[in-house]
């Protein structure tokens, strides 16, 4: 007898079970692998379908376009822009792409001052602004102000050369996304100031000229005397807001009212690009309480209408990569990199500042 089957029937009741529980999994078995087989099917003509259309023919992949050059601007009239604010803004918001794209090439200036004035305290800058723009998305941006710093940026050959000034250039990135935020810092200027006078800025017709061999209508800024309807701006960077979001202090939350403004404007008459600007004007930052004036003058034109042929630097320095492990400052970031101090880490810098001052004055007064 086998195992404990002791009864015959009992043994070939088991022996029939078994045998059953065998036809039922290979049965099983069998299923499973159909299924298995029709997934596979249908994942292979899924992969072999993604690289066709409808019709059956092989999708040919499109080339990424350049963001340094825009392919569709978004254009707006010349002559719109004397009765339209959202015209005036959209003039101001044309970006160095949208420049590239117009006019294939170009040479641009600019010249900003900044003068704040805060009880007795005024504060001063110049800045001077060089843009040298090719029509394929070559650029060579230079700028330097008052307080002798600046930077130079060359992007060629898919290559990002940057150099602070008085040091030697240096490859930071073979991106074009960094290369197009570089280009992006050339302007901006007089959409700032576009966005922080706001709906204020009052435009009359001066007739009509050339600049750069095209077609513009010329017009005099003046500021209105009453209180005009709000522009409607989404807050975000120095260029496409009213305020910055990395504003430090308290001033991001202060209003800016405006006091005074005149000046030019040159624009192309079938696109709206800012050609000439010749900008002079005052606002007041924050209340009766706590005011601050600033004044800003700003003069910006494109020079030349060509494209530039653009060579990488003579010297470039390698920086090197792998950390030494004797430096003990190696894993600090910069200053540049790091956030801006929030309103809480300003007040805790400021007591501990306090507290060492009386801490010295108690060991002054000891010792005398």
């Amino acid at each position: 007898m086998v195992g404990v089957y002791y009864n015959p029937i009992q043994l070939l009741d088991h022996r029939a079970t078994q045998k059953m529980k065998t036809m039922f999994v290979a049965k099983h078995q069998t299923l499973s692998q159909t299924v298995l087989s029709g997934w596979v099917a249908l994942c292979l003509s899924c992969l072999f379908l993604s690289g066709c259309d409808r019709s059956g023919k092989r999708l040919v992949e499109k080339p990424v376009s350049n963001p340094l050059v825009q392919k569709k601007p978004k254009i707006v009239k010349g002559h719109l822009l004397a009765g339209s604010k959202k015209a005036l803004l959209r003039s101001a918001q044309l970006s160095p792409a949208d420049a590239t794209y117009i006019l294939k090439g170009f040479l641009y200036k600019a010249t900003a001052s900044y003068r704040l004035t805060r009880g007795r305290r005024v504060v001063k800058l110049k800045e001077k602004l060089r843009l040298a723009q090719g029509a394929k998305g070559d650029f060579h941006l230079t700028l330097t102000n008052s307080r002798n710093k600046g930077y130079e940026v060359i992007w060629t050959n898919k290559v990002l050369y940057q150099r602070m000034r008085y040091r030697p250039y240096r490859i930071t990135s073979h991106n074009t996304a960094d290369a197009f935020r570089w280009q992006q810092r050339s302007f901006g200027r007089w959409r700032s100031i576009v966005e922080i006078f706001g709906s204020q800025l009052a435009l009359s017709r001066m007739g009509t000229g050339r600049q750069m061999g095209r077609n513009c209508n010329r017009y005099q800024i003046t500021l209105y005397r009453d209180p005009q309807k709000p522009l409607k701006l989404k807050k975000g960077t120095a260029w496409k807001g009213p305020v910055p979001d990395l504003t430090r202090g308290a001033a991001a939350k202060k209003a800016r009212t405006p006091l005074a403004a005149q000046g030019e404007l040159c624009v192309d008459e079938a696109t709206g690009l800012p050609l000439k600007v010749s900008f002079q004007g005052r606002y007041r930052i924050g209340t009766l309480k706590d005011v601050a004036v600033a004044s800003i003058r700003l003069y910006a034109e494109f020079i030349t209408r060509r494209d530039v042929a653009l060579a990488p630097p003579e010297k470039v320095v390698e920086v090197k990569r792998e950390i030494d492990a004797h430096d003990a400052f190696a894993r600090k970031k910069p200053t540049f990199m790091l956030p801006p101090p929030s309103a809480e880490d300003l007040k805790r810098k400021r007591r501990r500042r306090r507290r060492r001052q009386r801490r010295q004055r108690r060991r002054r007064r000891r010792r005398r």
